[in-house]
């Protein structure tokens, strides 16, 4: 009986797109233990799987080039080969056009009508290798091929499926804040309990929703191995990959927008921060360099930390590049700490690279990584030390889709701040805050913590503090510091949707808009970018 395609199309693309990282990540255990028999036969077995399913979906070109690298690990497995970096760099070749091949039937449903010249150049590889020829070899020094992999955009079901449940969600709960202010005006009982029954209801709802788009960390860290180790050896380089946290989950949307400042801050970890092999040596290191990718949940937030054990970030460096673009003057940069220093990297246009490389990019790098983390309420940190090496941390919400929110008015206008953000919410008299060096700060705990007011920063207006009875005050923790906040009165919490808002794009400082069931428009404040249009308004200001 012959199988209906369509059917079963998704389920085989994904478990093939799941099996060509396993066998990405099995190589590169394999080269690190040659000789590990149940390895070589977890890989033998992985691409039999991979040849069968895709005969019988009557997809023969893949079938047939699964079993070209099946006949290589066939006599890998009997000991008549031997796994040698050569044999390494074709298998992960012939894997990259394996991959090519499943973009192309996740976009066409089909094969091409004929074989890619790549996966004909690779198959003659492949056939020479288990062959027993000898010239294969330089063969596979010609071949120019893209290494690059991209990560699934599927969780079972499509992604504009869950987007469409969860703008319904929305809806809902929108209404539901309509009905409940109607029955301010009734006041009915009844009404309320009903109220309240279909908002549990449409809460748990939301809950399922969330869950099911929930994806775990693996789905990027599962590439890096491969891409590490690609990039080490273009580099000539050792390097030593250590990961963890690989099953933390978040928000599918999530995983995609912190992928590519992932990969970007390790191959730039690779290729600027661990040194060659010959540095190592004399400064006393051993001669693998040490990179750690790690994940934790922290107050709401997940924390990927990238860190290497390279010659670390030149602050010298930094400072002279920053006078010679002109982002502060000489007086300005005498007074910046080391981490205000280190936070120019991130600034637009910023680069100390005398040229651009492939690996390494085009000297915009770390300001697009830091643009594309605070789209999604995120931002990335870094420390570093002279000769110990480099620390990135990313932070990013678990979700972007429905953030609970704590809802305050500035200026007659309702904002949010997210509540991932918030540390406490305090009201304070004018006499217990304080003027320090040209900021103001107040006392919490025993802590002293600088205080903005929010229409300072979104307005360029001036707070006089003196002139109120008390100063409502949200603090923040961003990226573990604490920030205050200053606002005119504070509301409520809510769940807010959140929907993107690309007409204001060059706004910053709000991260995206939802609609409360009044009617009214709430801007959601990107915390992280309020702080630093503060912090260069002060720049500009003492310069």
């Amino acid at each position: 009986m012959q199988i209906d395609k369509e059917k079963y199309m998704e389920l085989f693309l994904s478990e093939v797109d799941e099996q060509l990282t396993q066998l990405n990540n099995l190589l590169v255990a394999l080269e690190n233990d040659s000789k590990n028999s149940k390895t070589i036969s977890e890989i033998f077995r992985i691409t039999h799987t991979i040849k069968g399913n895709a005969a019988s979906m009557g997809f023969n070109m893949v079938s047939d080039f699964a079993h070209r690298i099946e006949d290589v690990f066939d006599l890998l497995r009997s000991g008549k080969l031997k796994f040698t970096p050569s044999v390494a760099n074709a298998v992960f070749l012939a894997l990259d056009e394996l991959q090519k091949m499943l973009q192309q039937l996740k976009k066409n449903k089909s094969e091409p009508s004929s074989r890619p010249s790549g996966m004909l150049d690779m198959e003659a590889v492949l056939q020479k290798i288990a062959s027993g020829e000898e010239d294969w070899e330089l063969m596979l020094r010609k071949m120019r091929i893209d290494r690059e992999a991209p990560i699934s955009d599927m969780a079972r079901v499509p992604m504009r499926k869950l987007d469409n449940a969860i703008n319904l969600v929305g809806e809902m709960l929108i209404n539901i804040s309509k009905l409940e202010l109607l029955n301010l005006e009734i006041g009915s009982s009844r009404l309320k309990d009903t109220i309240s029954h279909l908002r549990r209801i449409v809460s748990d709802f939301q809950y399922i929703i969330m869950d099911i788009r929930l994806v775990p960390l693996a789905s990027i860290f599962d590439q890096l191995p491969r891409m590490a180790r690609d990039t080490a050896q273009q580099e000539g380089k050792e390097i030593e990959l250590s990961i963890s946290g690989a099953d933390i989950q978040l928000d599918s949307r999530v995983v995609e927008k912190i992928k590519t400042p992932i990969i970007q801050i390790l191959r730039n970890a690779i290729s600027h921060g661990i040194e060659p092999v010959a540095k190592r040596k004399k400064k006393k290191k051993s001669e693998r360099g040490l990179l750690k990718v790690s994940a934790v949940r922290e107050k709401g937030m997940v924390k990927v930390s990238i860190s290497d054990d390279g010659a670390g970030i030149d602050l010298e460096k930094i400072q002279k590049t920053a006078l010679s673009l002109g982002m502060a003057t000489e007086e300005r940069i005498s007074k910046m700490t080391d981490y205000e220093i280190l936070e120019l990297i991130f600034e637009p246009g910023f680069t100390t690279a005398s040229s651009a490389t492939k690996i390494s990019g085009r000297g915009v790098g770390m300001d697009a990584v830091r643009t594309e983390l605070t789209s999604i309420g995120g931002t990335v940190t870094v420390e570093s030390e002279k000769d110990r090496g480099t620390t990135f941390k990313i932070f990013a919400p678990i979700s972007i889709a429905i953030i609970k929110s704590l809802l305050c008015t500035v200026d007659k206008n309702v904002y949010a701040f997210p509540i991932t953000s918030v540390e406490a919410i305090r009201k304070y008299a004018p006499s217990e805050i304080h003027r320090m060096n040209g900021e103001n700060a107040l006392k919490y705990g025993d802590e002293l913590v600088p205080l903005l007011d929010v229409a300072d920063v979104l307005y360029d207006s001036t707070t006089d503090y003196s002139r109120k009875d008390e100063v409502d005050v949200v603090i923040t923790n961003v990226a573990n510091r604490l920030i205050a906040f200053s606002v005119d009165g504070l509301l409520r919490e809510d769940d807010l949707v959140v929907k993107p808002i690309d007409v204001m794009s060059d706004v910053r400082t709000v991260s995206g808009a939802s609609l409360l069931g009044s009617g009214n428009v709430v801007l959601i404040l990107d915390i992280n970018e309020m702080v630093r249009k503060a912090s260069l308004e002060r720049m500009v200001t003492n310069d």
